[in-house]
């Protein structure tokens, strides 16, 4: 059976009428016959029969036409199910984050203000590898200071003003053996980076406090609960009660890269995102000069 077969003599049953039929599947009524003949011969009972001018449904008939007008109705919104799934897709970005996540929810936020219609399907990741991804049209990631493109931001030290070292107005990493420091967790790649850096100035970092965002990075130091590294621009301004310090080592500088998939071709609505993400980086970055 096919579902041309099956589609014709759901209309022939409803019509019970052969010429009308083909008249409303605009096809000549002998190829219409031939194929409900063709579906009685598969089935091997009669479906219709003839009645004066028209036609009525055996019982086998009318079982089937009952059978069929369920599935063949919702077979039938499946174009326009695609059309619209089609244009879901084509408003919708894929943005995976595994760095400044605050600060690019935030431009989405401000993005969908003049793109409505834009729907954002962003992926909060810890790390990523080049071998396994989930597929997405902006990437925003940090890896450390490598290169010269991107966005640079210096690492910092957030200290209690409760805190011996809030008197002082910079330190160098090797200050920093046997303090207590708060941090978001393990996996996420700024946690990644400080520790590394604490590892290269010869000593492992003693985490009181993981957390999994920034805003309870701040809460635990604001209350003296130890230090902790902070993004010079992407994390915001960290509050009361906290002191800022500039760790004096060229390392201690993270970029951040917006990468488009380049698996394929760059979509506008991706490019678009991208230079206005770019533009609020540099907005920050102005405003913290200023």
């Amino acid at each position: 059976m096919e579902l041309t077969q099956l589609t014709y003599f759901l209309t022939v049953a409803q019509m019970q009428h052969m010429t009308r039929a083909a008249e409303a599947l605009h096809i000549a009524q002998p190829a219409l016959t031939k194929s409900v003949q063709r579906l009685e011969s598969e089935l091997g009972v009669p479906l219709i029969a003839r009645k004066g001018r028209g036609i009525v449904l055996t019982p086998y008939g009318q079982r089937l036409a009952d059978e069929l007008q369920q599935p063949l109705n919702q077979l039938s919104h499946i174009p326009e199910m695609m059309r619209q799934m089609a244009n879901q897709q084509a408003r919708t970005l894929h943005v995976c984050v595994l760095a400044a996540s605050d600060l690019v929810t935030d431009a989405a936020v401000r993005f969908r203000q003049t793109h409505p219609d834009v729907h954002f399907a962003m992926t909060l990741l810890p790390r990523i590898s080049d071998a396994a991804h989930p597929p997405y049209d902006l990437l925003v990631d940090s890896d450390g200071m490598n290169g010269d493109d991107g966005f640079h931001e210096r690492i910092l030290l957030a200290v209690p003003q409760s805190s011996p070292l809030a008197a002082r107005t910079s330190l160098c990493l090797n200050d920093l053996r046997g303090q207590e420091f708060i941090s978001v967790m393990g996996n996420r790649r700024f946690r990644e980076q400080c520790s590394q850096l604490c590892q290269q100035s010869g000593f492992m970092p003693q985490y009181a406090y993981e957390c999994t965002g920034p805003s309870t990075v701040r809460n635990l130091i604001s209350l003296g609960c130890g230090v902790g590294f902070w993004p010079e621009y992407t994390w915001g301004a960290p509050g009361d009660g906290i002191k800022l310090l500039p760790i004096d080592d060229p390392r201690c500088v993270r970029r951040i890269v917006l990468r488009c998939d380049a698996s394929g071709d760059i979509r506008p609505l991706a490019e678009e995102f991208r230079a206005a993400l770019q533009d609020e980086l540099q907005l920050l970055a102005s405003k913290k000069r200023a």
